[in-house]
């Protein structure tokens, strides 16, 4: 095994990270080329460190990292903020020696604060006591097959069937994996008017996201998939995610707070696990977060860590009273916008 840190994404080593990508069963958006690219512009990093392992001269694992802020202290993170979904780390399969040459390198970096990692590699960094780890977010996902429908009970099925008979004829469900830049005023008309609206969770009302977007559409197009809802040929709800490796990955969901009461959010996704099977799809990951509507679907669910790396205790020491602080406040209901602030601010 050889490892390298490079500073600079070179051509080369681009070329070699999508062949990975497109090898490895553990890929995803938020390991790819294409979500690095578009963080790096859109965030204005100052530094990267793509850790990278490298068996008979072939590529077998990346890790790519950039340098920010956390809590007041630099130190290098997956890349896209609190955007960041699922763990950046890319391996083409799970090897004890593999995983051991990455470590190896990553202690070289002086500070280290990884989000969304998942518990499957949390043994890579629990016998290190430079090294912590700490929960972070719980995800859903759904095996399609061989019935998507199998876990929703039978008073939301009779729920959704009964709105959808009361108008056989209101509601469509078009599918698009074409231009985001295109769909996007249909979108920001809908999250503008939605309860994520009056909750304070809008996400591509904000330029910096709707350009994130645009951009994994040109680096990576037909990744984003977008699910929109008809109501007598309005549209009332839409369902943004990513298609990769046979699993559509839900990322966000909303509906016009004036159709609520048709529940067009359990509609759009009931009609779209047809959809995600007819486009050949065997899972759906409706990410992180939970949520009653999640839990109706699926009953799996999925846990991420935090894991921090520092050779200096104070910083541990500090990561780790914030990171308590914060997953408390976080656990609160009532307290939830006050960690939005923070995550804005200083995550």
């Amino acid at each position: 095994m050889q490892s390298e840190i490079y500073y600079s994404l070179t051509a080369g080593l681009l070329t070699s990270w999508q062949d990975l990508w497109d090898r490895s069963d553990s890929g995803h958006l938020f390991n790819s080329p294409a979500w690095f690219l578009a963080c790096r512009s859109v965030f204005n990093y100052s530094m990267l460190a793509i850790l990278a392992v490298y068996r008979n001269s072939a590529l077998v694992a990346v890790l790519p990292l950039v340098q920010t802020r956390k809590w007041g202290i630099k130190c290098f993170i997956p890349p896209g903020n609190q955007y960041l979904d699922r763990s950046s780390l890319l391996l083409l399969e799970r090897d004890p020696l593999i995983t051991g040459e990455l470590l190896i390198k990553l202690k070289e970096l002086r500070n280290v604060y990884l989000s969304e990692t998942p518990e499957i590699h949390k043994s890579l960094f629990s016998s290190d006591p430079c090294m912590k780890i700490f929960f972070s977010s719980v995800g859903w996902i759904l095996p399609l097959q061989p019935d998507p429908y199998r876990f929703l009970n039978s008073k939301h099925k009779k729920q959704i069937r009964k709105v959808i008979s009361a108008d056989p004829d209101g509601f469509r469900l078009e599918t698009s994996a074409g231009s985001f830049a295109d769909i996007l005023p249909v979108i920001l008309d809908i999250e503008r008017r939605s309860t994520k609206k009056s909750e304070h969770k809008e996400v591509f009302s904000q330029p910096a996201i709707a350009r994130l977007f645009n951009l994994i559409d040109q680096y990576r197009p037909g990744t984003i998939l977008v699910n929109l809802l008809y109501y007598r040929n309005r549209p009332v709800s839409y369902q943004v995610g990513f298609a990769s490796h046979g699993t559509y990955h839900c990322y966000q969901i909303a509906f016009l707070a004036e159709y609520a009461h048709l529940i067009p959010g359990r509609i759009l996704l009931y009609q779209s696990l047809q959809t995600s099977m007819n486009c050949n799809f065997h899972t759906l990951d409706f990410s992180r977060g939970t949520n009653r509507y999640k839990k109706d679907f699926t009953p799996h669910s999925y846990t991420q860590f935090t894991v921090i790396y520092s050779s200096h205790l104070w910083i541990r020491a500090w990561w780790s009273l914030t990171i308590t602080v914060f997953n408390y406040l976080q656990s609160r209901p009532g307290l939830f916008n006050i960690t939005r602030v923070l995550k804005l601010k200083f995550v």
